[in-house]
């Protein structure tokens, strides 16, 4: 047979409280509110744990969606599609510097010939 605890009056005393008894310089309303306050910092414990683990689980799919990002950019940098337009865009961005200078140019002409006259 397993030994139960009991109380004074021969009463079964719950588990959790098997052994506790009131703590000598303690009133019942004194050990009452400690508990309530254990209860508290249990529940902002559970509270701070929770928050911690959606952290940890946001920072996991900010990671693994940064990889993936890294991923595609690298396929796409890659691709002849990509390689095409960004040398068609270098060219045009030259043709069209070029073009500019020339245009600067000629008014500089034209004003230093109109200064002359």
């Amino acid at each position: 047979m397993t030994d139960v605890p009991v109380d004074q009056t021969g009463s079964r005393v719950p588990a959790d409280a098997a052994g506790a008894g009131l703590p000598e310089g303690l009133t019942e309303a004194e050990v009452e509110e400690l508990q309530a306050d254990l209860a508290k910092l249990k529940r902002c414990g559970s509270q701070a744990l929770y928050t911690q683990s959606a952290s940890i689980s946001e920072h996991h799919s900010y990671v693994k969606t940064s990889e993936k990002l890294g991923e595609w950019n690298e396929k796409m940098t890659q691709s002849d599609v990509y390689k095409k337009t960004q040398e068609t865009l270098s060219t045009a961005g030259q043709k069209t510097s070029a073009a500019l200078s020339n245009v600067g140019s000629v008014i500089s002409r034209k004003l230093g010939d109109m200064s002359l006259l």
